[in-house]
């Protein structure tokens, strides 16, 4: 690859705006997907910075502007080299010029820029806004000058006119996001002047998909405490419900189902059942690349709408566990249904998506929350029947509710079977969830004393790997979680065996 030729940084402070236009629009051409500047040394950037300083400061006409905002916003990529020359009064140039400064907005479309060119007036204002989006994202100095400069309040003033042109609107949204993402006193800032009811009723005008996105985004930093009064929550959750229907975009369905994960239960009771099919259809999808950044809000947000709608979680519950038939001939992770894929998440390895498939498919089958470890509920059952309870023995840990023995078919559960399952129940084995043959024991034909040393091999084996730290044994404890035992002897304390005639005396 051909080697760049640097900018001439004498050019740049020349009176001459065919000399600046020329310098500036070779340097950009050439460097339209630079990402770092390693021929450049520091003091070489500083001229360079401090050169554009004075071009955005000197009054030059439109294009020469732009030009300058350009070259800055390229240079702004270098994230490892851009915080020593980033200065204050650089930062507060590139936000006069993005028409934010709080006492006056320069973007105005019926004032006097207007009358030097509307087109010429918008392309500053957007390559201001361009540049000021990757001074926000790389450096952390330039954040401090941004939030001094209260540039939150004049976007939403700007938004509250309603008067933006091209792709303006887009680019005040995205600074938004960056500002309340990045800033926690912008964020409070946005809060206390009802930053969350101005786009929620945004979200309500007609936008392109991509602006919505940035409408959601922002919307999702200012709720995501949960501390939004419950009348805008309810509004939210009309109009997300509306967008999520229409939605045709995956990454907007995708935004609407993060903030639908963060909204109150009060709210999510609302939804209507028309919800049900967009979102469920998004989690097929999803599921075909079991990401935890792709599953997990999904996964969340159904769990928390089933908990909180019970119209809802019928429905939800109707897609992805309906009665059970002849597919218990297979383990219950086998297959490509939604249940097959949630069970198979249940036992996965990757971060926090075996729980949240877990909770899912409990809140389906009708939770009731933690009881008594002696008292199973007849929610433990359903899972364990749609599951296997291998596969729930870690939510059951979680809850509290593990048993000795895999708990049997509730028979009053209709609701989930079909009369070909009814057919098969007595064989399927609760543990893995799936019909078998009936075996022989394995014990079978072995006398007393051979079943005894088979015992205590079995023992002496599990306390070879209790020392070395590959296992560690447990029994239930009072509050139905396991508790580890200091010798594996101890688990069989408490358990009565018979004794055989042959052994009394």
């Amino acid at each position: 690859m051909a080697r760049r030729n640097p900018i001439a940084i004498d050019k740049l402070t020349s009176d001459l705006e065919d000399v600046l236009q020329s310098e500036l629009q070779r340097f950009n051409s050439e460097n339209a997907s630079t990402l770092s500047f390693p021929d450049y040394d520091v003091e070489q950037k500083q001229r360079l910075v401090g050169a554009l300083e004075g071009i955005l400061m000197g009054g030059h006409d439109s294009l020469t502007t732009c030009n300058a905002l350009e070259t800055l916003r390229i240079l702004s990529r270098d994230r490892q080299e851009l915080e020593p020359f980033v200065s204050a009064a650089l930062v507060r140039e590139v936000v006069r010029h993005a028409g934010l400064e709080e006492e006056v907005c320069q973007y105005d479309v019926q004032g006097a820029r207007v009358a030097s060119g509307l087109a010429e007036a918008l392309a500053v204002v957007l390559e201001a806004q361009k540049c000021l989006c990757n001074i926000l994202y790389n450096s952390p100095r330039a954040r401090d000058t941004v939030s001094a400069s209260s540039t939150e309040t004049a976007i939403l003033g700007r938004i509250r006119q309603g008067s933006h042109l091209g792709e303006v609107l887009y680019f005040d949204l995205r600074l938004l996001f960056l500002l309340t993402a990045l800033i926690p006193e912008s964020r409070q800032r946005v809060k206390t002047q009802d930053g969350a009811a101005l786009l929620t009723d945004l979200l309500c005008r007609p936008t392109d998909d991509r602006t919505c996105i940035e409408t959601l985004k922002s919307l999702f930093n200012l709720v995501a405490d949960k501390d939004e009064d419950a009348e805008l929550s309810l509004h939210l959750v009309a109009t997300l419900q509306r967008v999520l229907v229409q939605s045709e975009d995956e990454e907007l369905t995708s935004h609407v189902v993060n903030l639908l994960s963060v909204l109150p239960r009060e709210a999510l009771a609302k939804l209507g059942e028309d919800v049900a099919p967009p979102l469920l259809q998004f989690l097929e999808r999803r599921m075909e690349d079991p990401s935890p950044e792709q599953v997990s809000p999904i996964l969340h947000a159904l769990t928390e709408i089933g908990r909180a709608n019970r119209p809802l979680r019928r429905l939800i519950k109707r897609q992805v566990l309906p009665p059970l038939g002849g597919e218990v001939m297979r383990l219950p992770e086998e297959g490509k249904s939604l249940r097959n894929r949630l069970v198979r998440l249940m036992t996965s390895s990757t971060g926090e998506l075996g729980p949240l498939a877990a909770e899912l498919l409990f809140m389906l089958c009708k939770e009731n929350g933690r009881c008594a470890p002696d008292r199973l509920t007849s929610s433990v059952t359903r899972l364990v029947k749609y599951s296997g309870y291998g596969n729930a023995a870690g939510l059951l840990a979680r809850r509290g509710l593990l048993v000795g023995n895999p708990p049997r078919q509730d028979n009053s559960d209709s609701d989930s079977e079909t009369e070909e399952y009814r057919q098969l129940e007595r064989g399927v084995n609760p543990v893995t969830g799936r019909w078998e043959d009936t075996r022989p024991s394995p014990l079978e034909g072995l006398s007393d004393q051979q079943k005894e040393y088979e015992a205590l091999q079995l023992v002496q084996l599990m306390h070879q790997l209790d020392r070395q730290g590959v296992i560690r044994p447990s029994r239930i404890g009072s509050d139905g979680r396991p508790a580890p035992v200091e010798h594996v002897l101890q688990l069989c304390e408490g358990v009565h065996t018979p004794r055989s005639e042959s052994d009394s005396d």
